[in-house]
């Protein structure tokens, strides 16, 4: 009879305990395709920017559903407030711009009718004063772009673009204007990039390394690719710069003592702002001959988001 109740007793425990590993399989299950709900949720967010519901449920894994839901709220009301904020910078930019060039075009055109009936002591200096409102001009015009990239103006056209075809678009135009200096390029790399302002960007490098140059003056171009980035390196032989520079040759109006000729110190700060639109990042080094500018594109995010489509497709 004793042997029977612990038969029974040892029967009614393994049951228990099969049912508890049931439920306990059944529960995990649930919570696993509940965490890949949420994730699925989350990667939507991020791709799409659609918010999070909140869950209705009360057990324990609601508190994560609705502190992830509250966050990404958090993050559209942040990303709407700034864009609140760019909207009446790009406002006041063009108010200034406006306010600048109606002056400045009326102060030329003046000039310019003095010119006309000047007598020839006269024409030099107004001549000269032409020529630094045309650089007063220019200089508005560098400076509000600056700041129209620095605060997301500018809508950026991201496609697939070959960048050794870039560069040597670049480098057609500035082989017409330094037809002494020495220009090669070497390397390709396919590059997601908007491909005006990257010429842009590019453009803005060349033209120092060509101010920094003697007549004669060699600068190389070479493309790299690597499993996580593209490398654009461009490099030229005009002695470098002091190590006291390097930390300011990227700011607004940073000119090199060693420049041959004179400029508004804009365009590598243009070139950062362009490249930082990209996700990327500008490094300036001295070399043997000179002076060399890298621009590092990782690829590295592009390539997981593309294999994460994958993943999702085959599901």
């Amino acid at each position: 009879m004793r042997e029977q109740i612990f038969l029974w007793i040892a029967v009614l425990a393994a049951v228990a305990a099969t049912i508890a590993c049931v439920c306990l399989a059944v529960r995990h299950q649930r919570a696993k395709k509940r965490i890949e709900t949420l994730r699925k949720t989350i990667n939507t967010f991020l791709n799409e920017g659609d918010a999070l519901d909140y869950s209705l449920q009360d057990d324990y894994f609601s508190p994560l559903e609705n502190d992830v839901a509250d966050l990404a709220k958090r993050v559209i009301l942040e990303k709407e407030n700034a864009q609140t904020l760019i909207l009446e910078n790009n406002a006041f930019l063009a108010d200034i711009s406006h306010q600048v060039k109606t002056p400045l075009a009326g102060l030329r055109l003046y000039t310019e009718m003095a010119q006309q009936t000047a007598d020839e002591t006269m024409q030099p200096s107004l001549a000269k004063q032409i020529a630094l409102i045309e650089r007063m001009e220019t200089l508005i015009h560098n400076l509000l772009r600056l700041e129209k990239l620095r605060s997301d103006a500018y809508k950026m056209q991201f496609a697939d673009e070959k960048l050794e075809n870039i560069c040597g678009e670049v480098l057609g135009e500035f082989r017409t204007l330094y037809p002494q200096k020495q220009f090669s390029l070497s390397g390709a790399a396919c590059l997601r990039c908007d491909r005006q302002w990257m010429h842009e960007a590019i453009a803005n490098v060349i033209k120092n390394a060509c101010e920094h140059t003697l007549e004669d003056g060699e600068i190389r171009l070479q493309i790299e690719k690597s499993d996580c980035a593209v490398f654009l390196r461009i490099e030229d032989n005009g002695g470098g710069i002091a190590d006291t520079e390097y930390d300011h040759i990227f700011d607004r109006f940073t000119r090199s003592p060693a420049a041959i000729k004179e400029g508004a110190g804009l365009g590598l700060a243009i070139t950062r702002a362009i490249v930082q639109r990209h996700h990327a990042s500008l490094l300036a080094r001295n070399t043997k001959n000179g002076l060399c500018i890298e621009f590092c594109f990782p690829t590295v995010e592009s390539a997981l988001r593309n294999n994460l489509r994958h993943t999702e497709e085959k599901k």
